[in-house]
This record gives C-alpha cells, structure tokens and sequence, in this order.
C-alpha cells in the first residue's frame, strides 16, 4: 500500500515563518500547505532488489482491445488539451534508492536513498504541449536524503523546499528559499525571481524538483551518472507511449481507501514498458547511448506505468511509475574515477513516483510576469 500523506495543513513553527516569508516575496496571492517533516531514523536502509523480469525483444503487436485501452489514455490527454485553462493539484511520493555492491559476496559497498514528498498547485493557460502556453506553480517539497558506505559514517539530509515558478512569454522564472539541512547543502538561488530558461538544472539545490519539465522545449542534459541525471518520467511523458509499451492491460477497478479520493471506484491501467525503447529514448543524447543500453537491458530490468482513470470521463486522478534498472557498467561510463567501484561491481537503481492529481477544468487564470 502507498504510504500515506501527512496531514498538509499542520505547519511547525518555522514552516510558518517560511511560509510568511514567501508570501511577502511573492507578488501573487495564493495558499499553500507543508507536510509534517518526517522524523529521521538511523535504522539501515532498505536494500534494493530485482523486480521481475521485462522482455526485451521486440514487442508483438497489440492486440484491439490493448489499443482500445491506450485510446483510453490518449482520449484524456486529448481532453486535457482542449481546455482553455486549468488548476491541478497533485500530491507526490517519489523514491529512489541506488545500492552498488561486490558480486564476489554480494556485500553492499555504498547505498543512497532520497523520499520526497511533495504538494504542488499549477495553473495553466493553454495546452501545456506548446511553447506558447502560460504555467503558474506553487510547491511545497519536503526531502530526506540518506546514503550509507561500506566504510564511512551514513549522512542524513532533511529540509523544506518552497517553491514557486512562472512560465510567461517563453520564459521560465523561479524563486524559492529552503528550511533545514546542512551548510554541505547545494547554495540557494539569490533572493527573488531568476530567469533559468537558457538552463533549467543549474541550481542543484532545486534537483529534487526537476525544473526542466516546466520548459516544453529544454531537452535532458547527460550527466556522469545515468540513472541520478535521467527524468525517467519526463522520458515517458515526453514520448509517444505507443513507442514504449511492451504491454498494456486492464485490471479490476480499484477503490481508494486514502487520499483526496478515498471511497472512491477507479479503472486501473498497466502499461509494461519496454525498457530498451524507454533508454533509447532516454540516453538520445549520449555518444555512450548503444554501450549503456547493452548494460543495463537485462533480465533484471523492470519499467512500468500504472494508471488509475475516472470512470465517466477518463480523467487521470493517479499514476505510479516504476523503474528498477540494474547492471554490471565500467567505472567510467557511469560517473566514477577508475579504482572507484571496481570492475564488475553491480548497480541496482529502483526510482518510483506516484501522485494523486485533482483537475478543474477552464477555472480562471491569471499568471503574471513576475517583478
């Protein structure tokens, strides 16, 4: 069962101040919500394992009735971009854990996981897929980011991001200010608003945000590291899925027992990616493309979008994303100086993400560009 959110509206002290900060900083009006701060525990971290197995050969054709059920997904993005305006809510739980180890004995060599929960209001002007439409949003993040070595004593990271970010007139501005962590912490952007179109990652303190997908034309910049530099989802979203899917199928409906939706009945979607068409589509942009697919399609490799549907108009209200991806990569070719990891050492990387998203379709919006 997904972990539940905590209750948005419970602020500490200093998540008030924060928040009165940001108002007075932000020409708009608007409200928001914190989550209560998770407590940090020193109990060791999960360890990461294979999920079954996706082909990767070729997909046979679809079937009519697997077509008919992607014409369910297309039919809502196609709703959705007919509408002249728009407000989402979305309420995300992302996770990600990365675990290097020795396949001699199988003992982990260094292991990191980072739990971001997130709220975040967007109001939108037009259809979000072009460069000439409007976007507002208003973000509250809250992280924990833990790492573990063989050798070493673990480091534990948690803060509150509040965020807020405008797309007007091709441009893309951000503001935001952080609460918590250390001074090792990535530095802040300056007080106020920062145009970052021409560069949307360039502040790694805002990484776990991922500003890019606020910008329809940015494309992804290839880091060191594959797995921590690659947008899995932007990857999914930003491709046709009829390109990616391996299969598609219908489960039995499924009634929310928590959440925003709680009560209610949902048609629930698998789609099983093909993990060799999403990394083709992922590492585009790699002179090493060819070299890291061979790594890291293999029979450990899993990728997969569910999808929970509204049962009158096909709405989206949750979607779940999982990538397990595992490997036995050089050194080099995944971020590290020689001597680093050792030849042979093996990666397993599982990335989840599942939001609860409420539209409301042609609401008034007035996005402004900020001062």
């Amino acid at each position: 069962m997904r972990p539940p959110l905590k209750n948005l509206w419970r602020l500490t002290g200093i998540g008030l101040c924060v928040v009165f900060m940001l108002v007075l900083m932000v020409s708009g009006t608007y409200s928001t919500r914190a989550q209560d701060a998770p407590t940090p525990t020193t109990e060791p971290l999960p360890q990461s394992s294979p999920m079954a197995a996706t082909p990767t050969s070729e997909a046979p054709p679809l079937s009519t009735s697997q077509l008919a059920l992607l014409s369910q997904i297309d039919a809502a993005n196609l709703d959705q971009s007919n509408w002249q305006s728009y407000r989402v809510v979305s309420f995300n739980n992302i996770s990600f854990v990365e675990t290097l180890t020795n396949p001699a004995d199988g003992s982990i060599l260094s292991q990191r996981q980072e739990d971001t929960n997130s709220l975040i209001t967007t109001d939108v002007q037009g259809d979000i897929r072009t460069p000439n439409h409007l976007r507002s949003a208003l973000m509250t993040v809250e992280r924990i980011e833990r790492s573990s070595f063989s050798a070493g004593t673990p480091t534990t990271e948690q803060y509150t991001l509040l965020v807020e970010a405008r797309y007007v007139n091709n441009r893309l501005y951000i503001q935001a200010i952080r609460t918590g962590g250390s001074e090792s912490l990535p530095a802040m952007p300056p007080v106020g608003w920062t145009d970052i179109t021409d560069n949307p990652n360039q502040f790694p303190a805002l990484a776990a945000i991922n500003l890019r997908q606020y910008v329809p034309s940015a494309t992804q910049t290839p880091g060191l590291n594959p797995l921590t530099t690659t947008d899995w989802v932007s990857v999914v979203q930003n491709t046709p899925l009829r390109d990616l899917i391996a299969d598609i199928r219908l489960e039995q409906p499924e009634t929310f027992l928590e959440g925003p939706f709680a009560g209610q009945t949902f048609n629930k979607i698998i789609v099983q990616l093909d993990p060799a068409a999403v990394m083709r589509a992922a590492f585009a942009n790699r002179p090493d493309a060819e070299v890291l697919i061979a790594v890291f399609v293999n029979e450990g490799v899993d990728m997969s979008l569910t999808i929970w549907l509204d049962q009158t108009n096909s709405r989206r209200v949750r979607e779940q994303y999982v990538f397990v991806i595992q490997g036995n990569p050089t050194p080099e070719s995944f971020g590290y100086a020689p001597g680093d990891i050792g030849e042979g050492s093996l990666i397993n990387a599982i990335f989840s993400s599942e939001s609860d998203l409420t539209y409301t379709a042609n609401t008034p919006v007035k996005i402004e560009v900020p001062q």
